[in-house]
This record gives C-alpha cells, structure tokens and sequence, in this order.
C-alpha cells in the first residue's frame, strides 16, 4: 500500500489593490497493487484520490495547487497508475491543464503480460469535485480577478463523470518500446456538454547509445 498527503498554507497574491488572500489547500491519495503469483504475471491496482477545491463562498484560497507534480498520476514517486491522458484538458477551463484540483476520485485497474514483450491493462475511474464549479467573486481562472466562467461548460453538480480506459505497452527491444493508448469519458453533471469524448495515442520510441563521429572538412 502507499500514499501520500500535503497541506498548503500561505498567501496568493491578489495582483491588485487589493489585500492578499490566505491559503489553505491539501491534497491526498491512496492505493494498493496486487501481484500474483500466476501465468502472464496478472495484478490489480486500486486507489483514492482527493484535492480540496474552491469554497465559492470563501474568501480564503482552497484550490490545491500542484506545484511539485503536474503529471498524470500525481506521485511524487511516479509509482501510482496514471490518471489517463484525456481528462487533463478538461482542466484548461478551470485553473490550467494538469493543474489538478477540485476532485474525488476512485479508480481501479488490472493487467496482464500475456508475452515477454507486451503488457495489456485497462482501467476505470469514478471522478466527482469537492465543489459545483463556480465563480468566486475574489478569485478568477488563473488570477484572483473577477470573472465569468466560460458560457455553456460548466453545470450545476459535482460528478465530474467516468473514465474508461485500455493501453498496451510494449518492449520490442531494449532501444524500442512504446505503448497504445484508448481512453473515453463520460461527462457528469459537473459539466453542461454530455457527449462523451475519445482520447487515443499510439507511440514508439526508439534509443540510440553510441558515438557519431564527424569529420571536419575544410
């Protein structure tokens, strides 16, 4: 089992005339992997995620700030499953993509290496927020300004939605690996769109270790 938690305290900037605002923030997570001792080397990982987020009514900053971890997992260590790749964007309305902030969320996800060189797992993730998204009336999108949210994305509630998951990842060689990714998300009622969305990704990376010579021809 791991899992880590931070707190957050000092003041933001309010980048006017106005006095600096207090802040308050904490983010945590925790999750369990399960090997098994079984052909094509199975395991099952499962977790919960929370970050505080934004009291509309509060004049003290909540959102968690990710200063040190902007990533797609949140670990500080690296070890935890990934969020996905998808769902990162939807952030870019809110306080910026892959500030993450504002969420509860619950995932699960299990694998397996049915040959040497691949591994296939997939993955589900139940995501809600701690608020309704809101304007605050001394905090704005990326500033505390005032502002207005963007017209016709966001609803009422605080499920944020679900996300579904599935990825291969292989090994060809040492210097050739990559993976294959295929996300799709439900929006909730956090949001006022309700089409689901697709995210896929296919990737190869190839690494040279070696020495090239150049010749300096006059």
């Amino acid at each position: 089992m791991t899992g880590e938690f931070a707190y957050e305290a000092g003041t933001e900037d309010s980048m006017s005339a106005m006095p600096n605002f207090d802040l308050r923030a904490w983010g945590g997570f925790g999750y369990a992997k399960q090997r098994f001792n079984a052909r094509f080397n199975p395991y099952v990982t499962a977790g919960c995620w929370a970050l505080s987020g934004q009291d509309p009514k509060s004049r003290t900053v909540r959102n968690f700030d990710p200063l040190f971890e902007r990533s797609t997992n949140m670990s500080l260590s690296g070890d935890a499953p990934s969020w996905g790749e998808f769902y990162v964007y939807s952030y870019a309305y809110e306080e910026g993509i892959y500030y993450w902030t504002n969420l509860k969320m619950a995932q699960v996800e299990s694998g397996f290496t049915p040959v040497k060189w691949v591994t296939l797992a997939g993955g589900y993730a139940r995501l809600d927020s701690m608020y309704p998204y809101a304007v605050n009336p001394f905090h704005a999108t990326g500033s505390v300004q005032p502002a207005q949210p963007a017209t016709g994305v966001f609803g009422a509630g605080t499920n944020r939605g679900q996300l579904a998951k599935i990825r291969a990842i292989y090994s060809i060689r040492p210097e050739v690996q990559g993976y294959i990714n295929l996300e799709k998300f439900f929006p909730g009622d956090y949001y006022v769109p309700q089409n689901s969305g697709y995210w896929f990704r296919a990737e190869i990376v190839w690494r040279y270790k070696g020495f090239l010579g150049f010749t300096n021809q006059q």
